[in-house]
């Protein structure tokens, strides 16, 4: 039996009642208009199925938002929606393949105008289910923060969202059980610019691991399916980024 592992997702933040915005799929931050600034990568092959949402307030008499997962910048069939009266809603039908690289995100659309200024809290979940009976997903974001090209920064590998930041300690998480890391998934906003790079390292109770990413000239992704680094409980793990040659200042997932 494949592994089924819960993506969650929330935020205090009104729902938009005339526009369509964007959010993670896991952990969540202020709705954006912008959907490349929600982008999390999945690393390894499965699929991705009941979704459920939850709403602080009721839509409103004839209104409703509809929540869909978007993989690689197109609705998925995986979506519900929560109309009129109702606080609640979730695609138990429908499941969505994915494969490693692709980029996800959940997309809130409101219809007929829901009431103004309701809804200032929403929660969401979703599971990955994957191929085999091991493989789990570690998302990570930048958000809305720029590399700083002249600084070594770090940023915690799971979740969000947090600036990076040049003291490590503030970007660790710990592991709760053992096994190994691999698949280590980079795109960026843009390129770093002729001659320019950034490398991302997989770093381990303060130290590099063989999990590297370098992302350099006019190539705006990259991938380390070669190295891999196991871990045990309690270990703390973070990403390091360093910059050669002034690249342009860019986001990261």
């Amino acid at each position: 039996m494949a592994l089924e592992q819960v993506l969650v997702g929330g935020r205090n933040d009104s729902l938009n009642t005339v526009a369509t915005e964007y959010n993670w799929v896991y952990g969540g931050h202020d709705w954006q208009a912008i959907e490349a600034s929600n982008r999390m990568v999945v690393a390894a092959p499965g699929k991705i199925r009941k979704l459920y949402v939850w709403l602080s307030n009721a839509p409103g008499a004839g209104a409703n938002w509809t929540f869909t997962l978007m993989v690689n910048g197109a609705a998925s069939a995986l979506s519900c929606t929560i109309s009129d009266a109702a606080t609640s809603g979730s695609d138990t039908t429908h499941e969505v393949a994915v494969a490693a690289n692709d980029y996800i995100f959940l997309r809130c659309e409101p219809s007929a105008a829901p009431a103004p200024g309701f809804c200032s809290d929403q929660k969401w979940s979703m599971c990955f289910f994957a191929q085999d009976a091991v493989t789990s997903l570690i998302l990570g974001s930048s958000f809305g923060y720029d590399l700083d090209p002249a600084l070594t920064e770090y940023f915690i590998p799971m979740g969000g969202p947090q600036d990076f930041s040049v003291t490590e300690s503030d970007q660790v998480e710990v592991v709760p059980t053992g096994g190994t890391i691999s698949d280590f998934y980079v795109q960026l906003t843009g390129a770093p610019g002729a001659g320019a790079s950034y490398t991302f390292t997989l770093r381990r109770n303060g130290a590099n691991t063989g999990v590297t990413v370098t992302i350099g000239g006019g190539a705006t992704q990259g991938s380390d399916l070669v190295n891999s680094q196991a871990v045990v409980a309690g270990d703390r793990i973070s990403v390091e980024k360093t910059a050669a040659v002034d690249p342009l200042p860019l986001r990261a997932r």
